[in-house]
C-alpha cells in the first residue's frame, strides 16, 4: 500500500482521537512519501498519551503543511520521494504498525547509504515549518538528589539567571515534620 491509497477504514485500529486527526489531516497523509507518512502516523497513533503541548504541534505542523501551496510542499517533498525502499517495506502493514515500519526504515536506509539524504530531506522539511510565536511563559524544575555532582555547574547558572534556585530543600521538608 503507498500513502495515495489511505482511507478512513484505513485508521479502524487507532484510538477514536488518533483516528479523527488522521482523517482530518487524511488529504495531507496522502500526499506524503512513504519513506516519511509513517513517521506521521507514529506520532498521530500516540496521540491520546501526549501533553497537549504535543498534541497542538502536530496539529500545527500538519497545518502548516496542508497551507503550503502545492509546488512548494512537491518541492519540499521531492527528496523524500527519491529514496528508494525495497518492495517488501511497502508491503509491510505500516499503518497499523507504524513503529516498525520507522525502525526497519532506519536499517534500510543505513544499509543502502541513504540515510544523510534522509535526513538532509526531512530537516529541510521541518525547517519549512516556522517556529510559532509562543509567549507562554513554561515552568521547569529540576531536582538534583543529595550528593549530586554540581561542580560542572555553568548549566545550573544560566538556569538560576532565569528564575529562582533554591538549595537544601531537604532541610524545609525536616522543619514541616514534628
Amino acid at each position: 500500500m503507498s500513502p495515495d491509497q489511505l482511507q478512513e477504514e484505513s485508521f479502524s485500529t487507532y484510538s477514536p482521537v488518533a483516528r479523527a486527526f488522521a482523517v482530518q489531516h487524511l488529504a495531507l497523509l496522502r500526499r506524503l512519501p512513504l519513506s516519511i507518512c509513517p513517521s506521521f502516523l507514529v506520532q498521530i497513533s500516540s496521540l491520546d498519551t501526549c501533553f497537549p503541548t504535543e498534541r497542538s504541534f502536530l496539529q500545527r505542523q500538519c497545518a502548516v503543511l496542508e497551507a503550503m501551496q502545492r509546488g512548494e510542499l512537491d518541492s519540499l517533498l521531492a527528496p523524500m520521494r527519491s529514496i528508494t525502499l525495497p518492495p517488501e517495506m511497502s508491503a509491510m502493514n505500516w499503518v497499523k504498525a507504524p513503529e516498525l515500519f520507522v525502525e526497519r526504515l532506519s536499517e534500510v536506509l543505513w544499509a543502502s547509504g541513504q540515510i544523510n539524504g534522509f535526513h538532509q530531506a526531512s530537516r529541510a522539511l521541518f525547517a519549512a515549518i516556522p517556529d510559532p510565536a509562543d509567549g507562554r511563559e513554561r515552568l521547569l524544575l529540576i531536582a538534583l538528589g543529595r550528593g549530586a555532582d554540581t561542580s560542572r555547574s555553568s548549566l545550573l547558572k544560566k538556569l538560576a539567571r532565569q528564575g529562582l534556585r533554591l538549595e537544601a530543600l531537604h532541610r524545609l521538608g525536616a522543619r514541616g515534620r514534628a
